[in-house]
């Protein structure tokens, strides 16, 4: 199973398509987004797979913009870290600024269980605007870039059953829509 996993769009609508195409393209068949949405028209790009989002910092949610998330069949958090379990593997969904991620981070850090008593394999976040993966202890974390204040517009795809995770560059709207995925390495 491959998931797609975005974070940062700051209500970039657009740029947000392009990426939820991109995914689609990759064979994702489930969206995670971690954070900093920006408006609930970023939300409706995510419609039509199974999808899950996490609140950022800059998120402002209330009653009305949980119950649109509902009706579009997305999963909304109010903060992380929020459980998402997908072809066997359990995946926190957090932003990055709350406690709750960095407890999770120093809990594997230090070999202890979650706070919350989960078995976590992967933690996913953003808000750093970096896209980069590390191992914590047992965790793998990913962060899969960002979508608006960025110098590389980027999304990842984690394939749950080889544990393979992979970025890639959104398309800035000049690329062919059939151009081949553009694949980013991390600190380069």
């Amino acid at each position: 199973m491959i998931v797609g996993i975005l974070s940062d769009t700051h209500g970039q609508v657009r740029r947000t398509a392009a990426a939820v195409r991109l995914l689609r393209r990759l064979d994702a068949t489930a969206l995670l987004h971690c954070g900093d949405i920006g408006s609930p028209a970023v939300l409706e790009e995510l419609a039509g797979l199974p999808a899950w989002a996490v609140c950022g910092n800059t998120d402002t949610l209330d009653g009305a913009c949980e119950q649109y998330a509902a009706v579009l069949g997305v999963r909304l958090a109010r903060q992380g870290p929020a459980r998402v379990a997908l072809g066997g593997r359990t995946l926190a969904l957090c932003h990055g600024h709350e406690g709750g991620f960095h407890g999770l981070l120093a809990a594997a850090e230090d070999g202890r269980p979650a706070p919350d008593g989960t078995r976590y394999d992967y933690v996913l976040h953003g808000h750093t605007h970096v896209a980069g993966v590390r191992t914590v202890g047992t965790l793998r974390v990913v962060n899969p870039g960002a979508l608006h204040r960025a110098a590389v517009h980027t999304v990842a795809t984690l394939d749950l059953d080889r544990d393979d995770v992979r970025f890639w560059c959104v398309p800035d709207g000049k690329a062919p829509e059939h151009a081949p995925p553009v694949p980013y390495e991390p600190g380069l």
